[in-house]
This record gives C-alpha cells, structure tokens and sequence, in this order.
C-alpha cells in the first residue's frame, strides 16, 4: 500500500506513484530528491539511504519537526480550529514566526496547507504567505495517524534546505537522483510556483544541463516536466516516456484533471 503525505502540494506525485515507482532503476546506490514538495516519492522509494532537499525552508522545516517531535506538533494541531477567524489569526502567527522553526510552526504550516484555499501554499514578494482560507468542512488537519506514520518514515531520510545543486553536492557513480522541479508552463495561468523565486526557463533550461552532467558522471537520473517541445528539446538524446498525472491543485481551480506530463531517463 501506498502511503500519502500528512501535506498537499502543487505537482504532489502522490496519484502518478505507481506509474513512476516502475520507471525507476532497481539497483542503485543513495537516492536523492532535490525538490522534496509533499515528499510522496520519497517517502515511498526504496532504498538504502535517502537524501531530500527543497529550497522552501518552512517545508523542509515542518518535515524535520514532523520527524522528530511528531507529538509535539500533534498536540499543537489539537489546539487549532477550523473556522475563518482562528485561521486567519493563525496564518498572522505564522508569518511572525521567529528564525527559529520550532514545532509550533510546523503545526500551523500543516493547518495553514490543510485548512486553506485549495490546498495552494504561496508567499508574496515580502516573504508573507497569503493563502485565503479553504471553508473546508470537519478537521481535515487532525490526521493524525497518517502523520505518525510518516513521521516513521522519514526516520531515514536525510533533510537539507537547499537548491538542486546543494542537494547534489556528494552524489555519487551508481546513486538515483529523481527531480520534480516547478514545470515549464504550458500556458500564463499554469501555477508552478509557491514562493517569491521563480523557476522559469531558463532555470529549467540549466536543470537539464545539470542532468547531463549528472549523466557524464555516471549517475542515474529520472526528471519529471511539462509534455511541452522544449523539454523535449533541451532532453533529447535521453529517454523520454509520457505519463498519465492527475491535477489536483491549480491556480485559481482550473486545469484540474488528467494530462500527459514527460519523465526522463538516462537509463
């Protein structure tokens, strides 16, 4: 059985896993996931070690209080209700947190990603985030049980804040790297971002030469993106297979449902 994430976010594996897990090497050495997002993969990747990064600092920090404190965020989250005005008062603590991320933090980012608007985790230009909230009915961020679960999990896993090239600074001949960047977009209205940096094309343009470097050096790679001519392109000489994904988070609600979306391969 697979097991989901205690989080939702934009691009989540979660629904493409079975599809994805088969299409990946069956001997190798470390594997890496330098765009952790909702970790569904990671969490349900077999390996001997296991490396994730994000450059979204709040979300590798909710990974690792979830991971070791996991009680302490639960009993925080029992505390919280999910009514607009305690949201939005929440959502106000949150953005006042101090330098230090502590397990009342990462109780508040689980309940801001639960109980706000579509599940969409954003931050404007000054760092603020600024999610509307969801009017979702019950508790939804009182499951609790999943997240002990995935706090067992990640038991395992090594976390680090970082971009791709952080992530990747000891990868080894023989180890897997799978990368889930922002897409390319397919159209103006495509979301594909959650915080003030951007990854346009020409960060996804330097992500695939970054994986051809990967590949001169013996390590094996899988790369998922948009089914767009450029990916295409900037790939070519790799494999390139179609997957059938699901949306379940999109700008505004729209472009929700199946599409066709790219995983590439040197292997």
């Amino acid at each position: 059985m697979l097991q989901r994430s205690f989080i939702k976010w934009p691009g989540g594996k979660y629904r493409s896993l079975n599809q994805l897990l088969c299409l990946f090497p069956k001997d190798y050495g470390s594997y890496y996931e330098p765009f952790l997002g909702s970790g569904s993969v990671c969490l349900n990747v077999g390996s001997r070690r296991k490396v994730a990064s994000d450059v979204e600092c709040a979300l590798v920090s909710t990974h690792t209080q979830v991971k070791n404190c996991v009680d302490k965020v639960i009993e925080e989250l029992d505390s919280f209700d999910n009514e607009e005005s305690a949201y939005y008062e929440i959502r106000s603590q949150f953005n006042k947190s101090s330098k230090e991320f502590t397990h009342s933090d990462a109780a508040r980012f689980i309940y801001l990603n639960k109980c706000g608007f579509n599940g969409l985790y954003r931050r404007n230009k000054k760092g603020g985030f600024n999610v509307a909230f969801g009017k979702r009915s019950g508790n939804p961020h009182k499951d609790f049980e999943n997240l002990r679960v995935c706090s067992s999990l990640l038991q395992p896993i090594e976390l680090r804040n970082g971009d791709y090239a952080d992530c990747l600074v000891d990868v080894d001949v023989g180890d897997f790297v799978y990368l889930d960047p922002p897409y390319l977009k397919e159209s103006e209205t495509s979301f594909t971002g959650y915080n003030s940096t951007q990854f346009g094309i020409s960060e996804n343009k330097k992500l695939s030469e970054f994986c051809a470097d990967l590949d001169s050096r013996g390590v094996l790679f899988a790369v998922s993106n948009s089914n767009l001519s450029l990916i295409r392109e900037w790939y070519k000489g790799f494999r390139i297979r179609e997957i059938q994904a699901v949306r379940s988070i999109s700008r505004e609600g729209r472009s929700r449902g199946r599409c066709t979306e790219l995983l590439i391969t040197n292997y």
